[in-house]
């Protein structure tokens, strides 16, 4: 179907808005202060396919692991299981979307008239999954075994009821199974939102302009950036970023990245890296993926559509298997957001900045912003006995210099335009 460019304007805003509504009903509905204050969540609009619409402005390395998920359970329910109109499907588990055990996803698919024409979901950070420590990011552990227990994809929402056995399970080994219970209800009712206004796209619109609009978002996103990398220099630009602790041992470990510009494609390889740690350091394809593009969106697509579904036909990644920002199971990878995944951002960052440095953009470029995470976890007991525990999130590190000014002193973390620093007074409580 040809749709005209101002009906694809007018439905490219509207599904953006539709995704940005589903994140504010989902924070709103949140007991959790990680989630309606920090936002550490994230939410995205894929297509049938699950190749990424939009994403949200919160913490994008989040939302740029859940078309792995949608893909994941397209492959192990399609054929099998199958999959209907209200089913919502939850993970944990870093080899099948979850950038790591603390962020669980939520994914659903969209149906008008029996035939699938989208999905949605939510990415939260929880407090606390389970695991030998509070909080769950596990210091000690040499593997996943070690970890908070991994969640396969499973269908809890089926045909629009919630399976209160799947529920339990999920919730179960957490030291604040209330406030994740919660987190899962909001993730349903945001996802329930979201199919009412996709339905209401449809009835105004009609289904082929509701698809036809789908491919158009992601050709435009990636014609966009191929413009603005064919007006950039090729050539190739080396970085190396270490992580300095396992959580074992006080080893270093070599993150090696060559990023090679060419026309309108950008390959970046990660050879050399060392190999996955005997910590819980590493990070699955997931985070690496979603350290690349969390680095890519805010410095070379930040006046076009995030639509990392537009993006991924420009970029070739290189790494090998096994390695500290692309683990095999068993690694443990509890910490992966703060360590592998972020640092894989970081050398990302300064690989680009170094080719913006070479271009007439120079003057645009910033060194990284907040180097290392700022956090901790506290946990006791409250005067009753009960046990409580709490993260602190503390994600206001510096902004990065610019070429001619020094960057602000509390910036925020890359990528993560909407994310904040939570109040204390909320933690205190």
């Amino acid at each position: 179907m040809t749709i005209d460019p101002i009906t694809v304007e007018v439905l490219r805003h509207r599904l953006w808005m539709i995704n940005d509504e589903q994140g504010r009903v989902a924070a709103q509905l949140s007991g959790s202060p990680v989630v309606y204050e920090a936002k550490d969540f994230n939410t995205a609009l894929l297509t049938p396919e699950g190749d990424s619409l939009f994403i949200g402005v919160y913490v994008t390395r989040l939302s740029l692991c859940l078309n792995v998920a949608v893909q994941t359970v397209i492959a192990r329910f399609g054929e099998s299981l199958g999959f209907a109109e209200g089913d919502a499907f939850v993970t944990n588990d870093p080899w099948a979307g979850s950038a790591h055990q603390n962020d669980i996803l939520m994914v659903a698919p969209i149906f008008w008239e029996g035939r699938l024409v989208c999905w949605t979901g939510l990415a939260m950070h929880e407090v606390d999954v389970g695991g030998p420590n509070p909080g769950s990011f596990t210091v000690g552990t040499p593997d996943v075994f070690g970890e908070p227990p991994l969640i396969p994809p499973v269908r809890m929402v089926e045909k629009g009821k919630i399976r209160d056995d799947i529920e339990a399970w999920v919730i179960r080994n957490s030291r604040t199974s209330q406030l994740n219970g919660l987190d899962l209800r909001a993730r349903v009712a945001a996802i329930n939102r979201t199919r009412q206004r996709i339905h209401e796209v449809i009835t105004e619109y009609g289904l082929d302009a509701f698809l036809a609009v789908q491919t158009r978002i992601l050709a435009l996103t990636e014609d966009s950036l191929a413009r603005r990398l064919e007006g950039l220099p090729d050539g190739t630009w080396t970085v190396e970023g270490f992580l300095d602790h396992d959580g074992n041992t006080n080893t270093l470990y070599r993150i090696r990245l060559a990023m090679t510009k060419t026309g309108a494609r950008l390959k970046f390889d990660f050879t050399g890296t060392a190999k996955q740690a005997r910590g819980s350091i590493n990070c699955t394809r997931v985070g690496l993926e979603s350290g690349i593009l969390s680095a890519i969106m805010p410095m070379l697509c930040y006046d076009m559509p995030w639509s990392p579904g537009g993006i991924m036909p420009l970029v070739e990644i290189v790494s090998e298997e096994g390695t500290i920002n692309n683990a095999r199971h068993p690694a443990a990878v509890s910490m992966a957001t703060i360590s592998a995944t972020f640092a894989t951002s970081h050398v990302t960052s300064l690989a680009i900045a170094k080719m913006l440095s070479c271009s007439p953009l120079r003057e645009e470029i910033q060194a990284n912003w907040t180097p290392a995470w700022l956090g901790s976890t506290m946990a006791g007991h409250h005067d009753d006995g009960r046990p409580f525990t709490a993260v602190l999130l503390d994600q206001a590190g510096g902004g990065g210099a610019r070429s001619w000014k020094d960057g602000p002193d509390t910036g925020g973390l890359p990528g993560t335009p909407a994310m904040g620093i939570a109040n204390v007074e909320t933690y205190e409580a």
